[in-house]
C-alpha cells in the first residue's frame, strides 16, 4: 500500500527524468513523428507544468532553466557517439579511435615499404642464383613463385608473432587507457586474411616482378664485370 501511495503522489512529478528507454521502430520514417510526439509530452508535463507552478511563462522558464527535450540516438551510435546513452561503456572517444586507426595504418604502410626495400635488396643479392635457374630451364613464373612463397613464410610468421603480442600486451594496454578492449581471433579471421594478401601483394609480388624483368645475360654480364674490376 505504501508503494502504491508513493506512486500516486509522484505520478505527476516529472522532475526526475534522467532515464533511458529503448524503442524498436519498424518504420524508420516514423522517427520524426515519434520525436515530435515525445517532445510535446515533455513540454506539456515538465516545462509548461513547472513554469505554471512557479508563476512563470514558458519562455521565461526556458530562458532561466534551459529547454528540455528528449534525445533520440540510434542503437548503433549509442556507445561511440553519445556520451549520455545510459548504456555500458558509453561515451566512446571517436576522435581518439580515428587517431589510433590513422597511426596504425601509417605504421603498417611504413612497414610494408621497408619490407619491399628489404625484399628487393635480398633478391638482388641472389640474382646469380635466379640467373642460373633461368639458364637451366626455370621460367620467370618459377622464380616469381619462389619469391612469393618465401615471402609468404616471412609474412605468416610476422602476423603470428603480432597476434601473440596482442594477446600478451592487450591487458596492459587496457590498464593504460582504462578501457576493456577485447580481441577475438575467429570473427576477425577474414580481415587478417585480407591483410595477409595485401602485404603479400605489396612486399612480394612487386619485388618479384622487378627481379624477373632483369635479363639473364645482363645479370651475368654485370657480375662478370664486377669480378674484373681491380681491387
Amino acid at each position: 500500500t505504501a508503494i502504491i501511495n508513493d506512486l500516486d503522489i509522484n505520478e505527476n512529478d516529472w522532475n526526475n527524468f534522467n532515464y533511458q528507454l529503448l524503442i524498436k521502430i519498424k518504420d524508420p520514417t516514423a522517427i520524426a513523428n515519434l520525436m515530435a510526439i515525445s517532445t510535446g509530452i515533455v513540454q506539456k508535463n515538465l516545462v509548461e507544468a513547472y513554469a505554471k507552478r512557479r508563476g512563470m511563462t514558458t519562455a521565461a522558464y526556458k530562458e532561466k532553466h534551459g529547454d528540455i527535450k528528449p534525445v533520440f540516438t540510434k542503437l548503433s551510435d549509442a556507445r561511440l557517439f553519445n556520451k549520455n546513452s545510459g548504456l555500458p561503456n558509453q561515451g566512446g572517444n571517436y576522435k581518439f579511435l580515428l587517431m589510433n586507426i590513422i597511426i596504425s595504418v601509417m605504421i603498417l604502410l611504413l612497414s610494408i615499404v621497408n619490407q619491399i626495400n628489404l625484399q628487393t635488396a635480398y633478391a638482388l643479392k641472389r640474382i646469380k642464383e635466379f640467373s642460373i635457374r633461368r639458364i637451366i630451364g626455370a621460367s620467370k613464373k618459377d622464380v616469381l613463385l619462389q619469391l612469393v612463397f618465401e615471402t609468404s613464410i616471412y609474412v605468416g610468421i610476422a602476423i603470428t608473432l603480432g597476434l601473440a603480442l596482442v594477446e600478451l600486451l592487450l591487458p596492459y594496454y587496457n590498464n593504460l587507457l582504462q578501457h576493456q578492449l577485447q580481441f577475438h581471433l575467429w570473427p576477425n579471421l577474414g580481415y587478417i586474411a585480407l591483410l595477409f594478401l595485401f602485404i603479400m601483394v605489396c612486399s612480394a609480388i612487386f619485388p618479384a616482378l622487378y627481379i624477373t624483368k632483369i635479363k639473364v645475360q645482363d645479370a651475368l654480364k654485370g657480375m662478370s664485370n664486377s669480378k674484373k674490376k681491380p681491387k
